[in-house]
């Protein structure tokens, strides 16, 4: 709520960028627009992924090691 008056400032004096944009260097572009179909179709060809069991493994891992140091400062405090 407190960034909200700056983005309506930023968007008052430069409307390809808001200020977040600012923040991130980033601009607003206009673009045609593509068939949504087709979009599909391109992700469909690149989401392949040559080792998923490996992915797999690696996020399990990631989340177990997120749960168990999570639960870390509970178990320090009993010890």
């Amino acid at each position: 709520m407190i960034i909200w008056p700056l983005e309506v400032i930023a968007s008052m004096f430069n409307s390809k960028r808001r200020f977040g944009d600012l923040i991130a260097g980033t601009k607003l572009i206009d673009v045609d627009k593509e068939d949504p179909e087709l979009i599909m179709n391109e992700i469909s060809e690149k989401s392949t992924v040559k080792n998923s069991s490996k992915l797999i493994w690696i996020s399990i891992f990631i989340s177990l090691l997120s749960s168990a140091l999570s639960v870390l400062p509970e178990l320090l405090t009993i010890i």
